[in-house]
């Protein structure tokens, strides 16, 4: 359907201003409330925070395949699941030295809650969360 293309649409964008905030410490931290809403917005804003208090920064870009798809609790929610490749990305320290556990999965399979603000008929991502590997 429309509003759940929508959803996974809204889930590769967020995925992308996630990488873009994360590897240019200079951004506008305020772009990721265009892609996110609740837990999800709360939880980047706070780690986006800490990579620049750190000094940290992403290098490579998330690469998303779609899985599946559920509708959620309300016509305006879908619950998207996505295996995302994180093989290329990595968490830098100031000196260029690779901060990311040595032990963490290439793939991850992510859910998102997606939620419609009918107010300005925008998809955001409410919540994130890794289930497992894939």
């Amino acid at each position: 359907t429309a509003s759940e293309q929508a959803a996974v649409d809204a889930v590769v964008l967020y995925l992308h201003v996630l990488d873009k905030l994360g590897s240019d410490p200079e951004s506008d931290l305020n772009e990721l409330n265009t892609v996110a809403t609740g837990q999800a917005l709360v939880q980047w804003q706070h780690d986006l925070m800490q990579y620049r208090i750190e000094g940290w920064r992403k290098v490579g870009e998330q690469v998303p395949a779609f899985v599946g798809s559920t509708p959620g609790s309300s016509a305006s929610q879908w619950l998207v699941a996505m295996c995302i490749d994180i093989s290329e990305v990595d968490l830098r320290d100031a000196a260029g030295v690779s901060v990311k556990n040595p032990d963490s999965p290439p793939r991850v399979l992510t859910e998102f809650q997606v939620d419609h603000q009918i107010t300005n008929d925008t998809w955001y991502v409410a919540t994130d969360e890794v289930k497992a590997t894939c």
